[in-house]
Order: C-alpha cells, then structure tokens, then sequence
C-alpha cells in the first residue's frame, strides 16, 4: 500500500519542480532510487513464491526506513548522529579490511581441508571420511551436504562467519 503513495509522491515532485529542480536536489534522487527499489520489491511479491524469497523481500521492505535519513536535513541532533556514524564507520574500515582477510585466509584454509569430506544421509546422519563416504554411494545411498560446509568459497565464507560470531554455539 506505501509503495503506491510513495510512487504518487515521486510523480507529484517531479511534474511540480519538473526534471531538472528535482534531479538537482540529492535527496530527491535517494527518495527516488528507494521508490524504485520498493516498487521492484512490489513486482516481484507478486510474481514469486514468497517462501522461497521471504528473506530477500524483507531486505528490500527494509530499505524503505532508509527514508528517515531525509529527516536529517531539518533536525540538527540528526545530522550530529550521523557525522558520527559515519565516522565510525570510517575509523573501523582497516579493521574490517583486515577481518576480511582472516575470513579469506580460514575460509580457503577450510576448503583445501575439508571440502567435500562430510555428508549427510537422508536420515541427518553424518557420513564422513573417504571409505564412507564410497561405500554409501556404492549402496546408492543418497547423500547431501551438510548446512554450513567448505565446499565452495561462498559457503566457506559463511560457516568461517557462523563459527566467529558463535551461531548456534549449543
């Protein structure tokens, strides 16, 4: 329902100020890249199977509070908070560079281990190491991967994170 208001707002703006005043003014053009973004998120809950993508259309709802931040023109205390976030954000950027780092470093480290090394049944249990692992599929076992393995650099990634940030550590 926003998605429509936000879209009547932008149109009003635009045929009001016309094309030039409105581009000319960056906020305009957030609040037009976030109506954008929104009304994909609408076309797309449309067409897909929302299960399949919940997580992707709850990140792009998210993006519409990104709309506060107009607030910071007119309200001072605002506008101080954000200076220092981004700051913040800019005093802890080699700290990031180098947690990336670390992450790459384990995460190929953890593919030249144990990629492809444990699997699952269909029951959930484990199966791991090579005589194992060749004598279920010699059954015909069918086996999967695990949640969290190192089999691609993608899911490398992820599990270094899962196990640094201690999800699910029970």
């Amino acid at each position: 329902m926003f998605v429509w208001v936000f879209t009547v707002e932008l149109i009003m703006k635009l045929i009001g100020l016309g094309f030039k005043a409105y581009s000319s003014d960056r906020f305009n053009l957030f609040d037009a890249v976030i109506v954008v973004i929104s009304l994909v998120d609408f076309t797309l809950s449309l067409t897909i199977d929302m299960e399949s993508a919940a997580g992707i259309m709850s990140a792009m709802r998210a993006l519409r509070l990104l709309r506060v931040i107009k607030l910071a023109r007119h309200w001072k205390a605002f506008q101080e908070i954000l200076t220092r976030l981004i700051e913040s954000i800019i005093d802890i950027s080699s700290f990031s560079v180098l947690l990336a780092l670390v992450l790459f470093i384990f995460a190929l480290l953890g593919m030249e281990i144990f990629a492809f090394s444990v699997y699952e049944d269909n029951e959930g249990e484990t199966v791991f190491g090579r005589d194992n692992i060749q004598a279920a599929f010699a059954r015909g076992d069918t086996l999967s991967w695990p949640r969290q393995n190192f089999n691609d650099i993608f899911n490398s990634f992820l599990t270094v994170f899962v196990v640094i940030v201690a999800e699910d550590w029970n």
